[in-house]
């Protein structure tokens, strides 16, 4: 639904030791390519699979899938993407991003297709905070809640009013968002786990939200479940 709150990543111009983690986390034996970015006219951010498939239609070639990889300094995560491939096999990322960059570093896996869901993210934790852990599962229940969008057309989805109520807007957060970004903000500040809570108990995080944040989250996921049930699953 969208990336993390106030995580500048970036991608990585190697295969390092934690790109080499994140890959064999996620069970890839592929090695990953840096494909250059030249974002083509009427190409909108976070578009790729409808920016690739317009440009199919004008130009030939295909969709090629896999996933872009992103590390910032505190984690790394692998998120799926479209690239452009022209007839002779070279990769081409025509999507624009917010943080213009000459290039990404992708990992081909056309057995991961877009189906009109979102696509759940990849991230490990590259710090020995474990904090970091716990913003990181709070991005999987975002991404896990995202399966209930159903996507209209290229620019509006449909959200259950409930999951609005409880999620929000990356700008206009609900009860959820606003506990992970309290958790980021008390990461990014150099806390750690053995600093006092940032809810003001005066205990520390270990035995306070960070004690709970799995209950924490799975409260809100119950509400939603509760009134309308599962999300349906990927085809």
């Amino acid at each position: 639904m969208e990336q993390q709150h106030a995580c500048v990543c970036v991608a990585p111009t190697e295969v390092n030791r934690e790109v080499d983690k994140l890959l064999t986390t996620m069970g890839l034996d592929v090695e990953p390519e840096l494909v250059p970015l030249r974002p083509e006219e009427n190409c909108k951010i976070v578009s790729c699979y409808y920016n690739v498939a317009d440009k199919v239609k004008r130009d030939g070639g295909k969709i090629h899938y896999g996933w872009a990889i992103w590390q910032s300094h505190y984690l790394c995560q692998a998120e799926h993407h479209a690239v452009w491939e022209d007839e002779e096999g070279n990769l081409l990322d025509i999507t624009p991003r917010e943080k213009p960059t000459d290039f990404i570093m992708f990992v081909p896996n056309n057995e991961v297709a877009y189906k009109e869901k979102p696509i759940a993210r990849v991230q490990i934790n590259t710090t020995k905070n474990p904090i970091v852990d716990h913003i990181i599962y709070g991005h999987k229940v975002i991404d896990f809640l995202g399966l209930y969008e159903t996507r209209i057309d290229r620019d509006r989805a449909s959200v259950p009013p409930i999951v609005m109520e409880v999620l929000g807007l990356p700008h206009n957060p609900g009860p959820l968002r606003i506990v992970l970004y309290k958790r980021e903000e008390f990461f990014l500040f150099g806390n750690k786990e053995t600093n006092k809570c940032y809810c003001d108990s005066d205990k520390l995080y270990k035995n306070c939200h960070g004690k709970f944040y799995k209950h924490e989250m799975a409260a809100y996921v119950q509400k939603i479940t509760d009134e309308i049930g599962e999300p349906p699953k990927p085809l």
